[in-house]
């Protein structure tokens, strides 16, 4: 295996694989993250479930990542990393009718529904840029009415990025 990362390694910065649900513990212990779970139906009604998973190859320096609040423009961007109706739900749960949603359905909720919270100051939404530009997103919303409890919510980071400590790196700011 490592010889097949080291040739990989010579034109790619990372590698991703479709492991079987066995094999994915392995693949763990070498160093490899799920970054997603995939469905294939086969014949006469049986569906294969399998991780996807990434590993680093170069570990280059990590950019700055900055966490500050939302901007109406970062919904554009928010809007391109939803990709079909289950990107939607995984994100967003039922909080949105069909997919596809419009910049102007975020920037709706979050500016004028004050992210569908009854109370004024109780929603936040952030956006983690880095020197290129968004490369994530989250909300933060108290749960009660004594602002002692804060959930985390809508959660989502660019595709490109994932696999590389970028939704870690969101929360621990």
């Amino acid at each position: 295996m490592n010889q097949l990362e080291e040739m990989i390694k010579e034109k790619y910065d990372y590698v991703d694989i479709d492991a079987s649900l066995p094999a994915c513990r392995l693949y763990t212990h070498l160093g490899y993250q799920t970054v997603d779970h995939g469905i294939w139906e086969c014949k006469n009604g049986v569906v294969q479930v399998y991780e996807i998973m990434k590993k680093q190859l170069i570990n280059e320096p990590l950019e700055q990542l900055i966490i500050r609040p939302y901007k109406p423009k970062d919904a554009e961007t928010i809007v391109s990393w939803i990709k079909d109706e289950r990107a939607l739900r995984k994100w967003s749960a039922d909080r949105y009718g069909a997919n596809p949603i419009t910049a102007e359905d975020i920037n709706y909720k979050y500016l004028k529904c004050n992210g569908d919270c009854e109370e004024p100051d109780n929603f936040y939404p952030i956006t983690a840029v880095d020197a290129k530009g968004p490369v994530g997103h989250l909300i933060l919303r108290y749960t009660n009415k004594a602002k002692t409890i804060i959930r985390l919510g809508f959660i989502i980071v660019d595709d490109s990025k994932r696999g590389l400590g970028y939704g870690k790196r969101m929360y621990s700011h």
